[in-house]
């Protein structure tokens, strides 16, 4: 999948976030479009602003649209209304970009469930390792190999398996809950 330069997201910061997964990145910018195309900052009340805010700020430096990242750092500093126009018009031009490229929608969406199973095997795998139960362990490692695991994500879960085959259940409780 080709990732396209664009003027408004610098997309080869956004993938070095991504490890340079170039799936999840695109994923990721699909998903983005998607929360935020009808967005209207008018629209949001006082008590979800702030953490909109603060949500939308991350993805924003995360995804490398730097520009709007630093329209939506103002406004998590000081809700600057006259700063409203600034932020609807850069989100405007980013989701104009997104909106351009060309999606895989049944790798993206496949790409999104692999991700929210490997989080919940993820967790679950922690839960078995602090109630200490061996045979749950092994089968939710087996789940998880099985899966489109990252590099980091494939050497921490190898460890974990070295630390749970000795019984070292704090060790391995350790380095799952780095992750």
């Amino acid at each position: 999948m080709k990732i396209p330069d664009l003027k408004h997201i610098d997309t080869q910061s956004g993938l070095s976030h991504m490890a340079d997964d170039r799936e999840l990145y695109l994923s990721i910018l699909d998903s983005f479009y998607q929360s935020y195309v009808d967005f209207n900052i008018e629209n949001i009340d006082k008590k979800e602003f702030h953490i909109l805010i603060h949500t939308l700020k991350g993805l924003c430096a995360t995804i490398g649209a730097y520009e709007l990242h630093k329209i939506v750092t103002q406004l998590d500093k000081a809700d600057d209304s006259s700063l409203y126009e600034a932020l609807t018009n850069e989100l405007y031009n980013v989701l104009a970009e997104l909106k351009s490229i060309e999606y895989d929608k049944k790798q993206v969406s496949h790409l999104l469930v692999d991700e929210l199973q490997k989080e919940k095997l993820f967790g679950a795998l922690q839960s078995a390792i602090k109630n200490e139960i061996p045979k749950e362990c092994n089968d939710i490692c087996v789940n998880l190999e099985k899966l489109q695991l990252s590099h980091k994500e494939n050497e921490l879960l190898q460890s974990i398996k070295t630390s749970l085959f000795a019984f070292d259940f704090d060790d391995a409780l350790e380095k799952i809950n780095k992750l």
